[in-house]
C-alpha cells in the first residue's frame, strides 16, 4: 500500500469513527427527548435505560415492567432510529480498533516493530 493509500483510508476510517460517535450522540438524545415527551413525569436515567435496552436488549437481562414498555413503544414507533444507533454503536467500537490494526500493519511493513 502506497503512502497516500493509506493515509486515504486512515482519514475514511478516521472520519466513520468521528460520524459514528456523532450519530449515536445524537440519535440517543433525540429518542430520549421523544420518551421525555411522552412521559411528563419521566426521569432522564428512566429515559436513558429505556433508550439502551431498546438499542441493545440483552437476553436474561433484568428490567422494571415500566423500562420495557417505553422500550417496546421506541421499537413500535422508532426502528429506523433504533438501526442507526445500533449502527452507529457497532461501528464506534469496531472503527479504533481497525484504526490501531492498521497503524499496526503501516509499522511492521516499514519494517519498525
Amino acid at each position: 500500500m502506497s503512502v497516500e493509500g493509506f493515509w486515504l483510508v486512515f482519514g475514511m476510517l478516521g472520519f466513520a469513527f468521528a460520524l459514528a460517535v456523532q450519530m449515536r450522540a445524537m440519535t440517543a438524545l433525540v429518542l430520549r427527548r421523544a420518551l421525555l415527551a411522552r412521559d411528563q413525569d419521566l426521569s432522564q436515567a428512566d429515559a436513558g435505560a429505556a433508550v439502551r435496552f431498546a438499542a441493545s436488549p440483552k437476553v436474561g437481562e433484568v428490567h422494571p415492567a415500566p423500562t420495557l414498555m417505553r422500550a417496546r413503544y421506541l421499537m413500535d414507533t422508532f426502528p429506523r432510529p433504533l438501526a442507526h444507533l445500533r449502527l452507529a454503536r457497532r461501528w464506534s467500537l469496531l472503527a479504533p480498533v481497525l484504526l490501531l490494526a492498521l497503524l499496526l500493519v503501516r509499522r511492521i511493513l516499514d519494517g519498525g516493530l
